[in-house]
């Protein structure tokens, strides 16, 4: 039984409720599953970190794993849903 998700802001919210409403199947790091990147999504073997705003340790992140797509801000995040949308 996975964990119940938690996440850290309205951002990152939106990613999860979107990726569940289009079946997407994915962990949050909330679970206790990644490696301290936001999302996994296992279909498609990516993962998603999402900022709000730049971080010093956002080199950190994107040093642990390939296949990183970074959403930073309020827009990226909000193009991100609508391309999420057209699948």
């Amino acid at each position: 039984m996975k964990k119940k998700i938690q996440y850290a802001d309205f951002l990152e919210k939106a990613i999860g409720e979107k990726l569940m409403q289009k079946n997407i199947k994915f962990s949050h790091e909330s679970q206790g599953i990644n490696i301290g990147l936001d999302f996994y999504l296992y279909d498609y073997d990516i993962y998603i970190e999402i900022k709000q705003y730049h971080s010093d340790r956002i080199a950190l992140q994107l040093s642990r794993q390939e296949n990183v797509i970074v959403l930073q801000g309020k827009k990226s995040v909000a193009y991100f849903l609508k391309l999420l949308d057209k699948l």
